[in-house]
């Protein structure tokens, strides 16, 4: 089951960055287009990162990207790197372990996504789909991920 994908917020981080570099699609570069995918992935890196640091992926990520896993846990790979490379973009209920899934499933599409919208829009001041996170926002956010955890254990 699909949680999430990269595909899915193509078209707004497409328009956002089209707007914010004032480029003409056929002006689009490789590199623009890494960058779009990465604006359209953001929300699913802070998450599977958030997921994969605390050991909570799935059996099939950990045999077949042990190494991959070790490099987001050691800050050397983002989530949406890990996520382009060993999960197309993808993220599903196979990249998560049994014992997590409840909480994916109460917390991820009903609250994290408003409250990482809220975050991104009132702390960085920037647009849902219109930037490229990095370790620090990540760590500025990432308490958010575990008191949402901790209340849902509570």
């Amino acid at each position: 089951m699909y949680i999430d994908r990269i595909d899915y917020h193509h078209e707004p981080a497409y328009e956002q960055y089209m707007h914010k570099f004032q480029k003409d699609e056929e002006e689009l570069t490789e590199e623009d287009t890494d960058a779009i995918e990465y604006y359209a992935g953001n929300h699913i890196d802070f998450f599977l990162t958030w997921i994969i640091q605390n050991h909570f992926e799935g059996e099939l990520l950990k045999e077949i990207a042990n190494d991959d896993l070790k490099a987001v846990r050691d800050e050397t790979m983002s989530g949406i790197e890990f996520s382009i490379k060993n999960c197309d973009g993808k993220f599903t209920d196979e990249d998560i372990s049994e014992e997590i899934f409840p909480f994916v499933d109460a917390y991820y599409e009903s609250y994290y996504l408003v409250t990482y919208g809220f975050w991104v829009e009132d702390d960085l001041k920037e647009s849902l789909f219109g930037f490229i996170s990095t370790w620090e926002n990540y760590h500025d956010y990432k308490h958010y991920l575990d008191d949402a955890y901790q209340d849902y254990k509570d």
